[in-house]
């Protein structure tokens, strides 16, 4: 079986099997991004609570920045996991994902 070197796509006569493919490890692993996903938002959230005990006195703008931009966009990536589209872009999003909130902490 030979592979593509920079897409891994299937190559040669299993190149008809290959979106088959795709489809088949789309659906099994959705769950393994919208769990976590769910539960980011959850821990993100919680976090919250040590604003007010750490830095009371900033507590509005780091709300602003935790539940005006970051957990939206968790929650956007776990509504958008619902669409056939967001598989061809998946990587890139958890890319950004990981900077945001990494910033916005």
């Amino acid at each position: 079986m030979r592979l593509n070197p920079i897409t891994l796509s299937f190559q040669g006569r299993y190149q008809s099997i290959d979106p088959l493919f795709v489809d088949q490890y789309n659906r099994t692993t959705a769950n393994h991004i919208r769990i976590p996903l769910i539960v980011g938002i959850i821990a993100y959230a919680a976090f919250g609570l040590l604003d007010v005990a750490l830095v009371p006195e900033q507590k509005t703008q780091l709300y602003f920045i935790r539940f005006a931009f970051v957990c939206p966009f968790i929650f956007l990536g776990f509504l958008l996991s619902y669409t056939k589209g967001f598989y061809k872009f998946v990587q890139g999003y958890l890319f950004i994902l990981i900077i945001l909130a990494g910033t916005g902490i």
